[in-house]
């Protein structure tokens, strides 16, 4: 009986130690602004959806709709997502592959994270989001590039997150790049277009 409680401690002691040790708990793990932005953008993240190729560029296995709503079958497909450095709060996104379609988050005017609504529908729900903020288009493939389709580009005025797991992890990824690398809203009177 003593030999199987020492088992069990010990057992519970490096299961505690490695929980501890992880990577995704340590406190002095910060991650990227691109990465913080996927994860808010499509509640992905590293190491099996997420292959971040540099702070700027990332790779990630989303479903086939998560850019641009689609009448395929639900399958998982690539799509690449980018910061340029002219507009370093700004994420595009691109599904590239068929069917080919594009998004752009602009992070200085999306709203706190503070401004959202639990329905009983099980949905988190951010309303009244500035022009231009989230939107989304049609793309093609022209010369080896997605490129997007003129006049596809479409802006939400409201978001929606599922009540799940990762619901409120989002938001806090979200307070994580207000408190790190987009301040709050600002004012603008400049027309931001869906391009990179």
């Amino acid at each position: 009986m003593a030999r199987r409680m020492r088992l069990w401690t010990i057992t519970f002691v490096v299961i505690f130690v490695s929980l501890g040790s992880s990577p995704a708990l340590a406190e002095d793990s910060k991650p990227s602004f691109l990465q913080a932005a996927i994860f808010f953008i499509t509640g992905r993240e590293p190491p099996n959806d997420v292959q971040l190729l540099s702070d700027s560029k990332a790779v990630v296995c989303d479903a086939i709709d998560a850019i641009y709503p689609s009448n395929q079958a639900f399958r998982l497909a690539r799509h690449e997502y980018v910061i340029i450095a002219t507009r370093p709060c700004t994420v595009f996104g691109f599904l590239v592959e068929p069917p080919y379609a594009a998004i752009r988050v602009e992070f200085t005017t999306l709203p706190s994270p503070r401004a959202i609504r639990v329905l009983p529908s099980t949905n988190i729900v951010m309303d009244d989001l500035p022009h231009q903020t989230w939107c989304k288009a049609k793309a093609q493939m022209s010369e080896g590039e997605v490129k997007i389709i003129p006049g596809t580009s479409m802006c939400a005025a409201q978001l929606s997150f599922d009540v799940s797991a990762s619901a409120h992890r989002r938001m806090d990824a979200f307070d994580y790049i207000r408190a790190n690398f987009c301040a709050a809203p600002v004012a603008s009177t400049s027309r931001l277009v869906l391009s990179r």
